[in-house]
């Protein structure tokens, strides 16, 4: 079984006239590293987004074999910019307080 299958998935952004991701498919075996890369604007990010759940995508998503809104709370993502204002006066040990403070917040 997978860890990851990515079956087919596009994503198509409102206003666009071509996908920002398109038909794209792969699988990862469990302990597999695999690496995204390509140039700013490519889908990256989105790829890595559609996954997460956090854009609207077509295809399918399987983690562990399971759809992937059954199974997201068994991989992490760190988002290259986070949404906080970064004008603020932050203690690395505040911003690690935040964070803390945030999952201990969130129902399981």
């Amino acid at each position: 079984m997978s860890a990851l299958e990515v079956n087919d998935v596009t994503v198509w952004f409102e206003g666009q006239e071509q996908p920002a991701v398109e038909h794209v498919s792969f699988a990862l075996d469990p302990g597999q590293i695999a690496i995204l890369i390509g140039p700013n604007g490519s889908g990256k990010s989105t790829l890595l987004k559609a996954i997460l759940g956090l854009v609207q995508f077509e295809g399918d998503v399987r983690i562990f074999g399971a759809p992937a809104a059954e199974a997201r709370r068994q991989i992490a993502y760190v988002p290259q910019r986070l949404a906080f204002d970064l004008t603020l006066p932050l203690t690395v040990r505040a911003a690690v307080r935040m964070s803390w403070t945030q999952a201990r917040a969130t129902p399981a």
